[in-house]
């Protein structure tokens, strides 16, 4: 049998993006941590980036809602604030922002928003990540969370979120972004990071409410456009020889992968160089000499 042209997976078509990254471009990128690892990348090739200035945000709704207060420029006030254990946290925020004294944290907070608020205004990219579309309500407003802050379960109601609603709040959402920056163009992804707490079956549905979410977002306005890594992890890398040993996370190997993909389908041309080059100074810096004598 003649195997010379038999394929053994199927790999993602070349993406002919309206508009191409440039290295002088400002960016900002929210939502989950696949968005954060990618933004990693893009701040190491020297771009100006805003990556996750709240922390990692999985959700749409709670994210719709940062955007949102991020170009109001509306300060976050003590009424923001949940206190567990002596912490004071935000609904908006990563842990780390956690604080014993409400006065520093509000002070964070605020400098924080009214510095991504100048961001945004200048910038010509924002990339969007959404990771799940399982919702954390707390049960005294109905309020969607971005995080727990590991306050206990009682307190909070778990739930799927629809589409509709989904696509209610950043319907809204973008077309304040553009009203506030006419200029921006958005990039938008679904997290290929798998959330199997949520069951097979309930990744799958909350993936496919993302995608959905997307696909209208791409649709309806000309300035989207869709950055398939969950595709790429899901079809065309498709093995656990790309996971890590969680079975959730893509390994080192398929982010390489990815990452591949969207510099030869995002960037100018000119950047091709410059990654080239920052990936052999990133290689020679995680380079270990065997012997301390061949330290010149």
């Amino acid at each position: 049998m003649n195997f010379t042209f038999m394929e053994f997976r199927t790999q993602i078509e070349k993406k002919n993006p309206k508009t191409l990254i440039a290295s002088r471009d400002r960016i900002l990128s929210f939502g989950s941590c696949f968005a954060d690892q990618m933004g990693g990348r893009l701040k190491d090739l020297g771009f100006s980036i805003v990556n996750n200035p709240n922390g990692i945000v999985f959700h749409p709704i709670p994210l719709a809602r940062i955007v949102d207060r991020i170009i109001q420029g509306f300060p976050y006030s003590k009424s923001d604030l949940v206190l567990d254990q002596e912490f004071f946290s935000s609904f908006d925020h990563h842990g780390s922002f956690s604080n014993t004294s409400e006065e520093e944290m509000l002070g964070r907070l605020n400098d924080t928003l009214q510095q991504t608020r100048d961001e945004l205004l200048q910038a010509q990219w924002i990339f969007i990540t959404f990771g799940t579309a399982w919702a954390y309500h707390w049960v005294k407003s109905g309020e969607v969370v971005s995080n727990c802050h590991k306050i206990p379960q009682v307190n909070f109601k778990k739930g799927l979120t629809p589409y509709e609603d989904l696509w209610e709040a950043w319907e809204n959402t973008m077309n304040n972004l553009l009203s506030f920056n006419p200029e921006l163009r958005i990039l938008v992804s679904v997290s290929p990071v798998r959330h199997i707490k949520d069951g097979l079956e309930g990744n799958m549905l909350s993936k496919s409410m993302l995608r959905l979410l997307t696909g209208k977002m791409i649709d309806r306005f000309p300035e989207v456009q869709y950055f398939p890594g969950f595709e790429i992890m899901m079809d065309d890398l498709r093995d656990y020889r790309f996971f890590k040993k969680d079975l959730i996370h893509p390994n080192e190997q398929a982010q390489d992968y990815i990452w591949k993909f969207f510099q030869d389908n995002y960037f100018l041309p000119e950047m091709a160089i410059v990654c080239s080059e920052v990936d052999k100074l990133l290689m020679a810096a995680s380079h270990r000499p065997i012997r301390s004598s061949s330290i010149k």
